[in-house]
């Protein structure tokens, strides 16, 4: 189910574990990171191609790391529309949401990638490493910034 409101999403994490799975959901690619609730630590995972297999993948993922819910990328356009990418990604979340009972919300992800490049700049990284892992890097901005809302102050 796809929850707009995240204290409600909250209230509805599967297990109370408090692993929640972030989604940089990508034309071509899917970056992945993993975050806990009550410590707000966040990993960056993986990238992952967009293929047929994606959403199998996803859900045996979900599984294995015994996740409580899902918070995808919401990438609404500068004017904080729901733009064509927005859509395409709304789309996904919603196929996703056919293939596994956890409950999934959305994070606005305006700017997530170029903060993701600026950190990985900072360090030294060049531009082609960048590309391959910039994604999951977004992910975990994608996360953090989840976290950060005010409905997870407590």
């Amino acid at each position: 189910m796809i929850f707009q409101d995240k204290k409600e999403f909250l209230t509805n994490l599967l297990r109370k574990n408090y692993k929640l799975i972030a989604l940089d959901v990508g034309g071509k690619k899917i970056g992945i990171a993993f975050g806990n609730v009550e410590t707000k630590i966040v990993s960056p995972y993986k990238t992952i191609p967009v293929n047929k297999q994606t959403l199998a993948y996803l859900v045996t993922l979900m599984t294995e790391y015994q996740v409580d819910g899902v918070v995808v990328g919401l990438p609404l356009e500068l004017t904080g529309k729901v733009g064509t990418a927005a859509k395409r990604v709304m789309k996904f979340a919603k196929e996703l949401s056919t293939k596994t009972v956890l409950p999934i919300t959305y994070e606005d992800e305006r700017y997530t990638t170029t903060i993701a490049n600026d950190l990985l700049i900072q360090i030294g990284m060049n531009r082609k490493r960048r590309a391959k892992i910039d994604d999951h890097i977004s992910a975990k901005v994608i996360l953090d910034s989840f976290f950060s809302s005010s409905v997870l102050q407590f």
